[in-house]
Order: structure tokens, then C-alpha cells, then sequence
């Protein structure tokens, strides 16, 4: 009779193919080259593919160089590497601007694989294995530390099996895979050790499970710089279990245990430093720079050492709970390709309530079972250790992206127990719950991303037809660049904009031929004096994934672009947008390589749309709640003014008035600006609509604040003495005066408004 395999091990077997399964759909739908660094990451392991040999100490590898890197996981992963020619050298295309490092290109990333294509694709199965290999390990180490718990250790094993960091670096080459691996090798090993019965035969299994935490944390060390965070770790579990031992009477045993760690760690780290040709020690020496740094800057009293590590130190923390935490576990939940591509926000607000409740839950643990509080302790320990690498690299490099989540992964297995333990461990009703919406959660993120979230992201836009011009676009002159390229018409959403708000503009291109070379536009907001906003950005068409010498003769498509406009942002004003095409590979913005031409045959300067653009609230604050001082009309209040009380004849006056609008769709008004003396005679004027007709009164909204200056010269003829300087607003088109009111709302003579009395001498 065949024994029956028990349902525990089905699912295991079950979770296990289906994180492997998952792996492989993120990595298929996953671009070649695609992830972070994955370029570099590819020509480390294909050199010693090639090679067979290490590339010499300080070499650069094209396209981007990772040889600096401790080799063993490209060693790894140059195994399935050396079985594909790669003779092809085929490059990675890379875009500029937008969401997408490098473009998708299906001339090389075609199935059937063939040449670099299939040595990517095999490469990435190195990190299939060891990323499924992860949630076996984080089965064992539950068995381990809580017997006979299978539910735990099976929701343990699921969470990770289902994380999507996990599945998308677990699909890509990167040796983040690597320290995940020996990162979860390490917390079995040291749990393990902790466990140990103090009796009989287990002293001779504490020595080997000591022998294997070395070989597990060597390993890391021969993986990645960050693997100093797990030389301490173990070190430290080391030493707690040697303290426990010696306690208990087994000193002999301590001895062997410690014997047992040391000696093959150090062999191992002497032996992997010779083999890597020194870049296995190289985070030794890192790691003591950055000590000698901390040290030297908390020791000085004064100086601008001191002063940098307290800022940095300080905005840290200020801004920890902010956004920095937010920040740090979103990247270590899930972004795709190069960071640049996120889930929906909600996807990691349904991920962080399910962290915070099993975090409680941790806590809920310690406090009823002392036997085993040592587990949520010892995970806790681990993932500081972890997260103390690239937190010492932040402070002492102010390099913010090194708070990314992905250098947290060799500590994600304690993380995903600590989430397990502790949603288990709440009362029954709420642990069933708990559990059931975080797996679930989980589990529909990790399915549904390739098809929801990747896929869509790099699709070619979809082409519109090349006669009938969209509805909604406003058809300007078209404009052509170089010949080639129609920039057909444009879509500006209704409405304004202030400074700190995104100005979005849809472009209709059409192509008019082929093109060999890769353009990339640029699309930047000037105001209409000329003044650039100097937010221009450039971007690789079709959102990074559609280069120009893809386009063939009549393809047409739209492109939003989203330009952020900045708190100095000369406004208020009317702005353009300007678009230009430059050679991607010569990568010079500034320089139009496709020639513009408009409707006539001229060379044109290529500026179409036109935005408004506010002021932010915080510019117009001081003047918000303040009373007017006078009323033109109904809407326009005067609710402030400078202006010199003294000037000489023939010099040249400049006023300043801020105006508030109380009402949209206003008409089109003129200001006028005179110098009277006391028979009425102009001994100085300007006439202009407001802003020098930068931002008319046609475009004011409801309640927004416009200061507005205003210069002119005085009479070189005029005598000394008082003049009326008086201002107000007349219809452009009908020149009849607005109604001018005190702030008591009487009218005012010739609907004027006096300022003040101007000394002339």
C-alpha cells in the first residue's frame, strides 16, 4: 500500500512551484536588461562566461560596469551563460527620461531566444533557483524555531512566496538574489543554534550548525558589499549562545562552538579574498572608512564634518515618519524595472495595515510566551543588522537612494516570520482574519502585477489613424522637424495651474519617413516674455518604449507629458510649451537636431499652447485675508501697493500693486498709470494690461492674488513739487473706465484711484 504524502507537504511542494512559476512569468514580462543595474550585472557574468577568468581589478565593463562587485553570484549565474553564444554582443538601447531605463526591443528580445537574448534569459533562471530555494528555507527555519507549527511555517513560506519584490528580483539577474539567499541561510543556521538542546549528542550538532553559519555568512561576504550586516549578526548570535553555554556549565562546549565559527570563517574570508582578487575584503575597508568617519565626526566639537553628519542625521529623523519609512518599505514590497515603476498606492496601504497588525501581534507573542521570546528578539536583531548597512552608507555618502528596500532583502525571511508569527498569535477570531486578508492581499498583488502593472507599462502606444485628426485635439500650424517628424496638434487640460502643480500637455506626432537614428524630444514651459521655467525634461516617444527608428512612414500617436512646474516659476504668467527633437546618442538637449519648420517653410521657433499659471498659496498668504484698499468694479480689489514717496524729473518710476480677483471670466482690462499735477497735466503715464499683458484679467481666477509692477519715466520738464499718482482699469476693446471704489465702497472722480502724492524735485 503507498503511503500518502500528508497535506502539509502538498503545499509546500504546491507554494514552492508556484513562487518559481511566478518567477518566471515576472522575468518574461520583464524586458532584458530591465531591472536595477541588470545591465551591469549581465556583463560581470557573461565576462566570466566568456573568459573563464575574472575581469582584471579595475576594468570597466560596457555598458555599465559592476566588476568591482565580490564574484560568486556571477559565477552562478555564468554557468547557464556559457552554454549560449553570445558572439552577437547585442547592447541595451537606453532611453532618455521617463519611467524606462532601457527600451524593449523585440528585434532582440524575440522568442525563440537566440544569442544575448537567451543568455539573459538563462542567466535569469540562476535567480529562479535561488529565490525559490529562499522560501524553502524560510519553511525550515519556522519548523525550526517553533516544532510542529506547520501553519505558521506554510504562511511563513506563502508570504514569501508571493512577495513581489521577491518574484521580480527572483526573475531578473542581480545579486540582491544572492544576499537574500544567504541572508536566509543564515537566520536557519543561527536559529538552529539557538535551539540546540545543551545535552548528550547535540554538542557535536552545535558545531557543525557553527561550521555551517560561517560557510553561510562567507558566502554572503563572497556575494555582496552589505554582507558585513550578516558577519555581525551571526557574530553576535555567536556570542549570546556562547554566554548561555558558559552559563550553563558547557565551557568546552562554547570553546568547540566558537572554534567551530571562527576557524572556517576567517579560512573562508582569507581564502575568498585571494580568489576574488581582493573584492570580497573591499567592504572591510569600506566598512572601516565609514567607522573612522562616524567616529571622527561624533568626537569634533566644531567644524563642517560635525555639522554634516548632524544634518544628515537629523533629516533622517525629522523626516523618518514622513516619508523616508514610506519610501523604504514600498521599495521593499515592490517597484519594477529600475525603481521607476510602483504599484497602485493602495496596493502598499493594504500591505503596510498587514505589516502593522502582524507586528502586533509580535508583540502579543513576547508578552505571553517567554519560552520562546526569544524568536520576534532575534528577528528584530537581524533585520537592524540588515538595515545598518545602508543606513551608515546614507550618512556618509547623503546618497538617499541607498534607502531603497531591496537592500533590506537579506533580512525580508525575518521580517515575513516575525508577520507570521505574529498574525497567528492574536485571538483566534482576529488572528483568522488578520491572516486570511494578508495572505489574500499579498497573493492578488504578487498574481496580478506582470499583467496589471508591467505589461502596460512598456506596450507600445496605441497608433491612431493617420487621416482623421482626434476631436479633442486643438489643431495649431503643424510644425515639422527635420523632415521626418509632424507634430500635428496638441490637448491642454481646462483650467490653471499654480507653482508646485504639474503643467500636462498631449502631443499628436505623425511620422512622415523613416528614421535610422533615435531622437528623443523636449518639452519645456516658458513664460511669454521667453523666461524658461527650467523644468524642461526629455523623453524617448512613446513613454520609453517606442524610439524613432521603430516608427515607420504614417505612424501616428499621442504622448502626455507631464512637466513639473517649481515654486520659482516666473509667475503669475501665461506659459508655452517648447518642443524640440535632439540626437539621443549625442545627448545634448540644447541643440535641435531636427530642424523645425512651420506652416510658411520657415525655420519657427516651436512653442505651442498656452497654460496660466498662479502663484502658490504659500507666495500669496500675506495677502489672502488682507482688506482691500480699493475696488475696480465688482471683482478687482486693490489690496496693496508700493511706490517711492520721492523721485527726481527724468527718472524713471516703478510701482507695485497687487492685485485679488473675486471672480473668474473676467473681460480683457487695461491699466493706466498717470503722473498729474495739480491742473490735470501728464507729466508721466504708462498704459498696459497687467503683467505687461503676461497674465491678462481674462485669465484670473476666484480669489487669486497677482502682484503686478508697472514702470515710467518722469518729465525730465516737470517742476518741483506734489504730483497725484493715479492708477485704474479701462476695457481693452471699448477703452470705458471700470468703476473705481473707496474701501468703504463710495465712488471715486473719473473712476480713479489716488495712490499718493508723489514729491518731484
Amino acid at each position: 500500500m503507498k503511503k500518502r504524502l500528508s497535506p502539509r507537504f502538498v503545499a509546500f511542494a504546491v507554494l514552492l512551484f508556484l513562487h518559481a512559476a511566478l518567477s518566471i512569468v515576472y522575468s518574461l514580462t520583464t524586458p532584458l536588461w530591465e531591472s536595477y543595474d541588470e545591465t551591469g550585472h549581465y556583463s560581470y557574468a557573461r565576462y566570466i562566461a566568456v573568459n573563464h577568468a575574472l575581469p582584471p581589478l579595475g576594468s570597466t565593463l560596457e555598458p555599465y560596469n559592476e566588476s568591482h562587485q565580490p564574484p560568486l553570484y556571477y559565477v552562478l549565474v555564468a554557468l547557464p551563460i556559457s552554454l549560449v553564444d553570445t558572439s552577437d554582443n547585442a547592447q541595451p538601447r537606453f532611453a532618455v527620461g521617463g519611467g524606462v531605463y532601457v527600451v524593449p526591443d523585440e528585434r532582440i528580445d524575440a522568442f525563440p531566444y537566440h544569442g544575448t537574448a537567451l543568455a539573459l534569459r538563462l542567466g535569469r533562471m540562476t535567480s529562479v533557483v535561488l529565490s525559490t530555494l529562499c522560501v524553502a528555507i524560510t519553511y525550515l527555519t519556522v519548523v525550526t524555531a517553533l516544532p510542529r507549527r506547520y501553519d505558521v511555517a506554510l504562511l511563513a513560506a506563502a508570504l514569501y512566496a508571493l512577495w513581489p519584490l521577491t518574484l521580480f528580483l527572483g526573475g531578473t539577474i542581480t545579486n540582491d538574489i544572492g544576499m537574500a539567499f544567504f541572508g536566509s541561510l543564515t537566520l536557519l543556521f543561527t536559529v538552529r543554534l539557538w535551539v540546540s538542546p545543551l545535552a548528550g549528542a547535540s554538542a557535536w550538532r552545535l558545531r557543525l550548525d557553527g561550521a555551517a553559519l560561517a560557510f553561510c555568512v562567507a558566502g554572503a561576504i563572497m556575494t555582496k558589499d552589505s554582507a558585513i550586516a550578516l558577519l555581525l549578526f551571526g557574530t553576535a548570535t555567536v556570542a549570546l549562545l556562547i554566554i548561555r553555554l558558559v552559563r550553563a556549565g558547557w565551557w568546552r562546549v562554547a570553546l568547540q562552538v566558537a572554534l567551530f565559527y571562527v576557524v572556517p570563517l576567517v579560512v573562508l574570508v582569507i581564502a575568498g579574498g585571494f580568489l576574488s582578487e581582493g573584492r570580497s575584503l573591499r567592504q572591510f575597508n569600506m566598512t572601516a572608512n565609514y567607522t573612522s568617519y562616524l567616529v571622527s565626526a561624533g568626537e569634533a566639537t566644531t567644524g563642517p564634518v560635525t555639522a554634516s553628519l548632524q544634518e544628515k542625521i537629523s533629516f533622517l529623523f525629522s523626516n523618518f515618519f514622513r516619508y523616508v519609512w514610506r519610501i523604504t518599505f514600498e521599495t521593499l514590497f515592490g517597484t519594477f524595472g529600475w525603481g521607476l515603476l510602483r504599484m497602485p498606492t493602495l496596493w502598499y496601504d493594504l500591505a503596510i495595515v498587514g505589516v502593522g497588525v502582524g507586528s502586533v501581534g509580535a508583540a502579543w507573542f513576547s508578552i505571553r510566551r517567554k519560552k520562546t521570546r526569544w524568536l520576534p528578539l532575534s528577528l528584530v536583531m537581524m533585520l537592524g543588522f540588515v538595515a545598518l548597512a545602508p543606513g551608515v552608507r546614507t550618512l556618509t555618502s547623503s546618497n538617499l537612494s541607498l534607502l531603497n528596500g531591496r537592500f533590506l532583502l537579506p533580512g525580508l525571511g525575518a521580517l515575513i516570520i516575525l508577520m507570521a508569527v505574529g498574525l497567528t498569535s492574536l485571538p483566534r477570531p482576529f488572528a483568522r482574519i488578520a491572516t486570511t486578508y494578508t495572505l489574500a492581499g499579498i497573493a492578488l498583488v504578487g498574481i496580478m502585477s506582470p499583467s496589471v502593472v508591467i505589461l502596460p507599462y512598456y506596450a507600445k502606444p496605441v497608433l491612431l489613424d493617420p487621416v482623421a485628426a482626434p476631436a479633442s485635439m486643438h489643431v495649431a500650424d503643424p510644425i515639422t522637424y527635420g523632415g521626418s517628424i509632424q507634430l500635428l496638434g496638441y490637448t491642454i487640460p481646462e483650467g490653471k495651474i499654480s507653482r508646485g502643480d504639474i503643467a500636462t500637455i498631449r502631443l499628436y506626432w505623425r511620422s512622415l519617413r523613416p528614421l535610422a537614428k533615435d531622437y528623443a524630444v523636449r518639452v519645456e514651459n516658458f513664460s511669454l516674455d521667453g523666461r524658461s521655467f527650467q523644468n524642461g525634461l526629455n523623453y524617448t516617444p512613446g513613454h520609453s518604449v517606442f524610439p524613432t527608428s521603430f516608427w515607420k512612414p504614417g505612424d501616428t500617436f499621442a504622448e502626455d507629458y507631464y512637466l513639473p512646474v517649481g515654486l520659482d516659476a516666473p509667475a503669475p504668467t501665461l506659459a508655452t510649451f517648447k518642443v524640440t527633437w535632439y540626437d539621443a546618442n549625442r545627448n545634448n538637449p540644447l541643440v535641435q537636431d531636427l530642424t523645425p519648420v512651420c506652416k510658411d517653410g520657415r525655420t519657427c521657433d516651436p512653442k505651442v499652447g498656452q497654460v496660466a499659471v498662479a502663484l502658490d498659496s504659500t507666495a500669496t498668504a500675506q495677502w489672502s485675508g488682507k482688506q482691500a484698499l480699493y475696488r475696480l468694479g465688482d471683482h478687482i480689489e486693490l489690496v496693496d501697493f508700493q511706490a517711492p514717496p520721492v523721485v527726481r524729473h527724468g527718472e524713471t518710476v516703478t510701482l507695485t500693486l497687487v492685485w485679488r480677483a473675486n471672480a473668474a471670466g473676467l473681460p480683457a482690462l487695461t491699466t493706466f498709470v498717470h503722473l498729474l499735477s495739480a491742473d490735470n497735466k501728464m507729466l508721466g503715464q504708462i498704459d498696459s494690461p497687467p503683467r505687461n499683458g503676461l497674465y491678462p484679467t481674462n485669465v484670473w481666477g476666484a480669489g487669486e492674488i497677482i502682484p503686478d509692477q508697472y514702470s515710467f519715466r518722469v518729465d525730465p520738464a516737470a517742476a518741483p513739487g506734489a504730483y497725484r499718482l493715479v492708477i485704474g482699469m479701462y476695457d481693452s476693446r471699448t477703452v470705458q473706465r471700470v468703476p473705481a471704489y473707496n474701501a468703504g465702497g463710495a465712488a471715486l472722480p473719473d473712476d480713479t484711484i489716488t495712490l499718493l502724492k508723489l514729491q518731484v524735485r
